[in-house]
C-alpha cells in the first residue's frame, strides 16, 4: 500500500506557540508554518524585514507567493541570464534553516517544465480486479 499524503499540518507544537507569543510581545508578525498557498502573505508590507525559517520546498513556494503580483520583472542580460528586479513593493526576505543550506535545486528542463502525466484511475472495478487478484477480500 501507497499512501500519499503530501505535506501534512499538524497540532501546533509548543515552539509555534511561544513565538507566536514572542511575535507579539516585541509587535511583529508572525506566520506559522502551513502550506503557503494557505496563508495569509498580504500581513507582509513592502520593504518590511521578513526572517524566514527553513529553506525547503515551502520556502521557494512563499517566496513566489511573496514576490509574484508586487511590480518586479524579469530580464535576461548579455548572455541570457535570468535577473529579478525589485519593483520596491517587495518584503525584504532573511531566511535560513537548521543546517544553514537550501535544499538541493530541481533539475533544469531547458524547455521549460514537463507538463503533468496522466496517472491511470483507480476505479471500484479496478480495485476489485486487484482484490481478486492478490486473493483479498
Amino acid at each position: 500500500v501507497i499512501l500519499l499524503q503530501g505535506l501534512l499540518t499538524s497540532g501546533r507544537a509548543a515552539e509555534v506557540n511561544e513565538l507566536t507569543l514572542a511575535a507579539n510581545r516585541a509587535k511583529l508578525t508572525y506566520v506559522p508554518p502551513g502550506m503557503p498557498s494557505e496563508q495569509n502573505w498580504d500581513v507582509l508590507g513592502a520593504g518590511e524585514r521578513v526572517l524566514v525559517r527553513g529553506l525547503g520546498a515551502n520556502f521557494f513556494d512563499a517566496i513566489g507567493i511573496l514576490f509574484e503580483g508586487r511590480g518586479g520583472r524579469f530580464s535576461r542580460d548579455a548572455v541570457g541570464t535570468l535577473h529579478y528586479q525589485p519593483s520596491g513593493r517587495e518584503p525584504f526576505l532573511s531566511a535560513g534553516s537548521r543546517h544553514g543550506l537550501p535544499y538541493r535545486a530541481k533539475a533544469y528542463y531547458s524547455g521549460g517544465l514537463p507538463g503533468p502525466c496522466e496517472l491511470p484511475r483507480f476505479s471500484a472495478e479496478r480495485e476489485a480486479s486487484l482484490l481478486r487478484q492478490y486473493g483479498g477480500t
